[in-house]
């Protein structure tokens, strides 16, 4: 480390250098990032679900549809069917809209030369909850759309569609959208928001709390600098590796413009003493190094580890979120020590300030208090520990994506119409499959099933080839009980999504089409269709339930095992690595507490607050661990130097929190701050996440300013 240290100093204005033009390169990538936020990032694909799920895909074609829905005073009027009539026409317009489902059009092919159409239409069970409400005064359009490459053309299609109903308000038709697709685009959007949003924040307010803590325009420049090509380096890795930002992977920037100060500040902070200490510039560049390398290196190297373990995370994004943010805060250290050293030693190129004493920071005084309730201290911080263990028993898992924007947001609101008002816009499919002498069997039984599932109240309706098999022959002659050739064209059109004949067995769809919900009330549904599937389904045929939104209901419900697994992986792994490189098991052994407190106090208040593990916040314990043992580091660095030099313990913790104690104290407030910031977007998991992240930050800072030093003492650091 000495080597190391003379080094840096020696050419610290060079590496500088090197390392701030290095910022070209991945400045060059930025503009070829993209947003996706399609339902398909967030699954686990290489599962054997995913993979039959895909199957599904290619049998049936998409599952992804737009539902849009409008009060109208009489739907079936001339006026309001010549309105929904063109807006079907432009809708089947749209670029990669593959089908268009309206009520003028579905009622002429089945009713054509009826008199009393209008009143077969009310009664109908196909319309019911579909294109018309049950009490008839909502009407619907369901447009299927075609299988779309990338988040630029499904973006590109739902903004179509939504111009062109927005030209049908003028006309009385205020129309509601939900579907999948609409989904993505909103998260897409607020991304975006968020991107715009965060980081100039995180940047003004990093600003000033550097200028209010180091007051020295170059420590603020200096560290300024690395963090923010720290950031640069980061996203121009995750676009160089083909990987796009979604809601979770939007927030590094921010986030790693908080975190990556840590170092910087540290370095400046300890900088400025030793000079004022020592006089001479160049020999206070190489204290500072000599003293911070150690604490640096393991800093950043626990972080890292924190984040790195979400990588057992079976959601892409948040296994993105967890290598590219350990890359982070390595990049940020490696920058932290070429860059800062070099920009202060070009302002300070006058000659040495004369030698100064420092003054010890307030933090050193509390010792004396916790020393004097050394036993009080710890039997309090265990009490803590048991009851926010208690609490943790209360945490839910929540896997509906409407529960993460507002309740006054747009797209909130469209959902709730449609739910309440005309249908569902969830799927859950059923994919049988039975050989040609099974068929009528499967077809009977999955009448029965569908009778079953459709009584539930979360289920709008379910549809199956069942419906339209008993009209199919005669459809095929173009005779429908007396209909027109329209009425055999539709209904082999919507039945082909529902059948299909391939190597010698027949594969037959159930759509269950169901209402927004809680994640319990899901569970429970697909455990009834598991149920009744087992009990009515024909021994000849094989089952499986599928759909986009039943697998991720499925990775969300590993939430809370990935949660337990990084946890214990990166609690493990970070109290290993310091007792391993301060060369002391008494070390590690002191981190325990102070650490652990701070997370199961996290996941308390998440309990007891009603806030769910979801995306987001099962991010919340790895994270926060690797993160919150940062200011222990750098605390028993500086005890065990203090030590070292002779002084008892009390007045080593006195001395330790007199030099580290101001760094401590901003950088923790500082990362509060920075991660209050996220509280700005209406994505509920990370504005959650933001509240969770500065509360552990707080009281992390409070456990190392109170528990850690009793602890070091108790264990014999």
């Amino acid at each position: 480390m000495a080597s190391l240290a003379h080094f840096l100093a020696r050419h610290c204005r060079w590496l500088a250098a090197l390392a701030l033009v290095s910022v070209v390169v991945p400045a060059l990538w930025l503009p070829k990032a993209q947003i996706d936020n399609s339902i398909e990032v967030w699954l686990r694909q290489d599962s054997a679900e995913f993979a039959a799920y895909r199957e599904f895909l290619k049998r049936f074609g998409s599952e992804e549809f737009v539902v849009v829905a409008a009060d109208v005073a009489d739907p079936l009027s001339d006026q309001s069917l010549a309105v929904q009539r063109d807006l079907a026409a432009k809708l089947g317009s749209v670029e990669g809209v593959d089908k268009v489902l309206d009520l003028p059009s579905v009622s002429a092919a089945l009713w054509a030369n009826a008199p009393n159409w209008q009143a077969q239409a009310r009664q109908s069970a196909f319309l019911r909850n579909f294109l018309l409400s049950a009490d008839g005064k909502t009407v619907g359009l369901f447009v299927w759309l075609r299988k779309l490459e990338g988040p630029r053309a499904r973006r590109h299609t739902v903004e179509a569609i939504e111009r062109v109903v927005a030209e049908f308000a003028a006309r009385g038709f205020v129309a509601h959208l939900a579907g999948t697709p609409v989904m993505n685009v909103a998260l897409d959007r607020d991304s975006e928001r968020a991107s715009r949003t965060f980081l100039p924040i995180a940047v003004t307010l990093s600003i000033v709390v550097l200028a209010v803590m180091l007051r020295s325009l170059a420590g603020v420049v200096a560290t300024m600098c690395a963090v923010a090509i720290t950031v640069v380096w980061t996203v121009g890795l995750l676009v160089m590796s083909g990987r796009t930002v979604n809601m979770v992977t939007v927030v590094l920037p921010a986030l790693l413009f908080v975190l990556a100060l840590s170092n910087g500040v540290h370095f400046a902070s300890r900088f400025r003493a030793k000079r004022a200490a020592l006089g001479d510039r160049d020999e206070a560049l190489r204290a500072t190094l000599r003293e911070l390398l150690l604490p640096s290196l393991l800093t950043s190297a626990t972080t890292a580890v924190g984040f790195g373990s979400l990588i057992i995370s079976d959601m892409k994004p948040v296994t993105d979120f967890g290598i590219f943010a350990a890359i982070g805060m390595l990049t940020s250290l490696a920058l932290n020590l070429l860059i800062v050293p070099g920009v202060l030693s070009l302002f300070h190129r006058g000659p040495g300030m004369a030698a100064q004493p420092s003054r010890p920071h307030w933090s050193g005084r509390a010792v004396a208090a916790m020393a004097r309730h050394q036993r009080l201290v710890l039997a309090a911080a265990i009490v803590l520990l048991v009851l926010g263990g208690v609490a943790m028993t209360r945490l839910t898992v929540e896997s509906n994506v409407l529960k993460f924007f507002p309740e006054h947001s747009r797209i909130a609101q469209d959902y709730e119409f449609i739910g309440k008002k005309l249908t569902g816009f969830y799927t859950v499919e059923l994919d049988v499959r039975a050989s040609p002498g099974h068929e009528n069997a499967a077809l009977q039984a999955m009448g029965k099933l569908g009778q079953a599932i459709a009584a539930r109240p979360e289920v709008a309706r379910v549809d199956h080839y069942g419906e339209f098999a008993p009209l199919m022959p005669l459809a095929a002659v173009g005779e429908l009980l007396g209909a027109s050739k329209a009425a055999a064209g539709l209904l082999h059109e919507v039945s082909s999504r529902f059948r299909r004949v391939e190597q010698g067995q027949v594969a037959l769809r159930m759509s269950v089409l169901v209402r927004a919900m809680s994640s319990a009330d899901f569970y429970s549904l697909l455990s009834f269709i598991r149920a009744k599937g087992r009990e009515m389904l024909p021994p000849g045929a094989a089952w499986n339930i599928t759909g986009v939104v039943s697998l991720l209901n499925d990775v969300q419900r590993s939430l809370v095992e990935t949660q337990v697994k990084t946890f214990a992986l990166s609690g493990v792994v970070v109290i290993v690595m310091i007792g391993v490189l301060f060369g002391s098991l008494r070390a590690g052994l002191a981190s325990i507490l102070p650490n652990l407190l701070p997370v199961v106090s996290t996941f308390a208040l998440m309990a007891l607050v009603g806030i769910p593990l979801d995306a987001a916040t099962v991010m919340v314990a790895s994270v926060a661990i690797g993160i919150a043992v940062d200011n222990t580091i750098h605390f028993l660095a500086c005890y065990r130097a203090q030590k070292r030099a002779g002084l008892a313990p009390v007045e080593a913790s006195a001395a330790a929190l007199s030099d580290a104690g101001s760094a401590m104290v901003f950088t923790s407030l500082v990362a509060a701050a920075g991660f209050s910031v996220l509280l700005l977007t209406e994505f509920r998991p990370i504005a959650y996440y933001g509240l969770l992240m500065a509360f552990t930050m707080l009281t992390a800072l409070a456990c190392d300013l109170f528990v850690t030093p009793v602890c070091a003492r108790v264990c014999k650091v």
